[in-house]
C-alpha cells in the first residue's frame, strides 16, 4: 500500500512544486471513471483524457439523468420539509412519533445519496 499525498508532504514540508508534482506523479492514479452521480443510475462517467481541452469532467451519463437526480432529490426535500412539520406541528401517539421518525429517517439516508454540492466550482 502507498503513503499518502499528505503523509509523503509530510516528510518533506518545505518541498519545492518541481518535487511536489514528482511526488504526485509517482502516486497510484485515481480512476478515470467512475459511476454517474444518480444513485439510480448504473452508467460510467470519464474524466477527460490528458491534453483534452474545453471538456468538463462529466458528472452524470446524460442530460436526462441529471434532470431525474434533480427531480429525485427535490422530490425528497419536500417530503422530508413536510414529515418535519407534520412531526413538530400535530400531537402524536407514540406509534405513530415512531412510525414517523422512520419515514423521516428514511428520507434522510436516501437524500445523503443525492449529494447538493455535486456542480463544480
Amino acid at each position: 500500500m502507498s503513503r499518502t499525498l499528505q503523509t509523503r508532504l509530510r516528510d518533506e514540508p518545505d518541498a519545492p512544486i518541481r518535487r511536489i508534482l514528482q511526488i504526485v506523479a509517482e502516486m497510484p492514479e485515481p480512476p478515470t471513471s467512475c459511476r454517474c452521480m444518480n444513485p439510480e443510475c448504473d452508467q460510467q462517467c470519464q474524466f477527460p483524457k490528458r491534453g483534452s481541452t474545453g471538456y468538463r469532467p462529466q458528472m452524470f451519463c446524460s442530460r436526462s439523468c441529471r434532470l431525474a437526480f434533480d427531480r429525485s432529490r427535490q422530490r425528497l426535500e419536500d417530503e422530508l420539509s413536510i414529515l418535519d412539520d407534520i412531526a413538530n406541528t400535530h400531537a402524536l401517539t407514540r406509534r405513530q412519533r415512531v412510525d414517523l421518525q422512520r419515514e423521516i429517517g428514511v428520507r434522510r439516508w436516501a437524500l445523503a445519496r443525492y449529494p447538493q454540492e455535486w456542480r463544480q466550482p
